[in-house]
């Protein structure tokens, strides 16, 4: 164990090296610096900087000096004296600003960490121990829901039912009248009123994650020849599941702090955000914006510090918790002699169509594994709807995006009706929406809407509307579903701020969400199966150095780096670049995974004999890796891939969220996500929330759904 620590410790000293390479160049990637922010805001404000004091202020800051030595200052100052520079915009010391912001962090995170081990401990058990119960069904389907829904909108979801519901804020983790006041009982139990939302919110996901890994490992376990033994033997169920089956199924269970603790440090970064919680999320994204370099940079490498330091722990403590000898559970109990009768074989059964599969290939078992797996199936169409959605953004959207009509900003949806009453008082077949009748009210100026029965807005199919161009090459003006007359309005969604047509703009961004998720998949995929080839099949020294590569970037959190870099895009650049950019920094960092997965799959085929059967053949190292390995590996990475695509898309909508992602005139479910920011706005037009929020809960979920059934038929030999 002692070795195993000190060779850790030998590996983090290059680690770390280069996250504080990486840390300084992501803050340096913006245009101009701080100084460039400040004249800049002192220039909207209307006023005028001396150039003498802004040479001064350059020079004082060290701008001037080459990168490399400005770098060298700050880490020299660090590993010296702990000093991690000044900041800027506050003009204090940036050990200051982190330990008043880096305590509530990690408290946070470490809270949110015994919240995971709490709740995922018990229903795994429970789930490995009553498989295919209602139970077990109930917990797999919210551990689904829990992976689904990304930390920003569980948040944005609980500010709107607290605020609706309650008519309370739950933002920041004090209510206003004990942000100042000095420590009391009181102020303890308004700081727990309000902790367990975050805590809730940032623990979700790995909680749901931690439950099907310790089911799995813990189903696996209790499997096994000597656990069946014991059982048969008599011994007491709680001892034949507890004393080793659960400490070992825990082993990896134990192990996944070291990728739970960067998740919840990078949850705690975008969740603070939108709570609004004194942590060092909100600090860390003004610092990128206003180019506070020692801060920013600072923030991001601690928080690497953090996950390497979680990373280091997670090696002995599965070390700990794994029982030596699995064995000595059958030989410390004293068994009964009850005479066991019957065959001790059974005999095999053959079932239908099994000389059929027998002579079968490898592509043909994986599709019947896979079509026999409904769920998965019915998630494999979800997706495809979802990208011919995209694909007929144009036909399918009642309306063009950008066409507003402020006479209804925040129009409630409207009901399809299918019938409307004659003067006789008979019913009509006649597909339609209802008008609005629109009020202000005086006290707080607010738009209401009723709904005008008198007003009727006759609909149809594949009517003349707006005109556009399909794919930008085919001239049209025929929308699958609108009004009948070109004047008339139908929002069957509802509005934004700006009187857009939600359904519209929901389905245009669907094509932007979707396809960014799939070019940023494919650019991982060329990176994690090239460099994971490489370090699989060659091993030594090119292994060490990917592998250290991969152990840089795995030990960033991930969404301060995507904050970083994403800040560092000029807003002078065009939607277009934009586009491109965003899409080429969420795939920077998501091949790492799909590499360590093709690098194990190498080290165990490189020695089967079909490879040496290739390399005697003469085969080269190029044939050897793309026409003999890789190919065996396929199915498993399409699984590893399409559990991905999601990841791609989560973040592109939280960039986006933010504001320092995608922009307008892009649409996508992000840009869609920045009206629901606050949370009156989404108390007054929920839809804002809802369906946005929906669409990525809904490809995330069928993406999971989809990946777990690939993954499942990747190994049709299994049963």
């Amino acid at each position: 164990m002692l070795g195993y620590v000190i060779k850790r410790l030998v590996y983090m000293i290059p680690t770390l090296i280069g996250m504080s390479i990486i840390a300084f160049l992501i803050i340096q990637l913006p245009p101009g610096d701080y100084v460039t922010s400040l004249i800049a805001s002192m220039s909207d404000n209307g006023q005028n900087a001396d150039p003498a004091q802004i040479e001064a202020m350059r020079r004082a800051y060290g701008f001037d000096d080459p990168i490399w030595l400005q770098y060298w200052k700050w880490i020299s100052g660090i590993l010296s004296r702990g000093d991690f520079g000044y900041s800027f915009e506050w003009n204090r010391p940036v050990a200051d600003l982190i330990w008043e912001r880096m305590g509530s962090t990690l408290a946070i995170s470490l809270a949110s960490l015994l919240f995971v081990w709490a709740v995922s401990l018990p229903i795994g058990i429970y789930s490995a121990m009553r498989r295919h119960s209602v139970g077990d069904y109930a917990f797999t389907f919210l551990g689904f829901i829990g992976l689904a829904v990304p930390n920003f909108i569980l948040a944005l979801t609980l500010m709107y039912v607290s605020y609706k519901f309650m008519g309370q804020s739950v933002g920041g983790l004090f209510s206003p009248e004990y942000v100042e006041a000095p420590w009391s009982w009181d102020k303890v139990v308004d700081l727990m009123a309000h902790l367990w939302i975050p805590i809730v919110v940032i623990g979700t996901s790995g909680t749901a994650a931690l439950i099907r890994i310790l089911r799995a490992n813990l189903t696996d376990e209790l499997n096994k020849p000597y656990v069946v033994t014991a059982r048969a033997k008599g011994l007491p169920e709680y001892k034949a599941v507890l004393k080793y089956p659960v400490r070992i199924a825990l082993n990896p269970f134990v192990s996944a702090i070291g990728w739970v603790l960067p998740e919840l440090i990078s949850g705690v970064t975008i969740t603070a955000i939108v709570l609004n919680l004194p942590t060092a999320g909100p600090l860390l994204l003004r610092s990128l914006i206003s180019q506070d370099m020692y801060l920013a940079g600072s923030f991001i490498l601690l928080m690497g510090v953090l996950t390497l330091a979680g990373m280091l722990i997670s090696g002995p403590a599965a070390g700990a918790a794994r029982p030596a000898h699995p064995v000595h559970l059958m030989a410390t109990h004293t068994f009964s002699d009850e005479v066991e009768t019957g065959p001790a074989v059974t005999a095999l059964k053959a079932r239908p169509g099994r000389t059929e599969t027998a002579a079968a290939g490898q592509w043909t078992l994986v599709w019947l594994k896979f079509v026999r797996n409904k769920v998965a199936v019915g998630a494999g169409l979800v997706i495809l709807a979802l990208y011919l959605i995209g694909l007929f953004a144009e036909f399918l959207a009642p309306a063009l995006p950008e066409a507003s009509r402020p006479q209804f900003t925040y129009a409630p949806p409207q009901e399809i009706r299918l019938f409307t009453s004659q003067p006789d008082g008979s019913q009509r077949f006649e597909p339609h929406v209802t008008g609005y009748t629109m009020t202000v009210d005086q006290a707080s100026l607010r738009r209401n809407y009723a709904i005008d029965e008198s007003k009727v807005v006759p609909i149809g199919f594949f009517v003349a509307g707006a005109s556009y161009r399909l794919w930008g090459l085919f001239e049209l003006d025929v929308h699958l579903i609108g009004p009948l007359k070109k004047t008339d309005t139908m929002y069957l969604l509802g509005t934004d701020k700006l009187g857009r047509d939600l359904l519209s703009r929901l389905i245009h961004g669907t094509r932007v969400s979707m396809s960014i998720g799939l070019i940023g998949v494919a650019i991982s995929l060329c990176l994690g199966v090239v460099l994971g080839s490489l370090s699989g099949f060659y091993g030594g020294a090119v292994d060490m150095v990917i592998q250290r590569l991969i152990e840089v970037i795995s030990s960033m959190p991930t969404i301060p780096l995507w904050l970083g870099l994403a800040a560092a895009i000029p807003l002078t650049w065009s939607p277009l670049t934009v586009y491109f950019v965003i899409t080429l920094i969420v795939s920077l960092f998501g091949w790492t995974g799909l590499a360590r997965e093709v690098r194990g799959r190498f080290f165990a085929l490189r020695s089967e004999d079909f490879v040496t059967a290739a390399r005697l053949d003469g085969s080269s190292e190029r044939r050897l890796i793309f026409r003999h390995i890789l190919p065996s590996l396929t199915s498993h990475i399409l699984a590893v891939v399409t559990l991905a695509l999601p990841t791609m898309i989560v973040a592109e909508t939280a960039l986006s969220f933010l504001g320092i992602g995608l922009k307008a005139p892009i649409v996508s479910w992000g840009v869609l996500l920045q009206d629901a920011q606050n949370v009156r706005t989404i108390a007054t037009a929920s839809w804002l929330l809802i369906w946005p929020a929906g669409a990525v809960v809904l490809t995330v979920l069928a993406y999971n759904f989809l990946g777990d059934g690939l993954r499942d038929a990747a190994d049709p030999y299994e049963s």
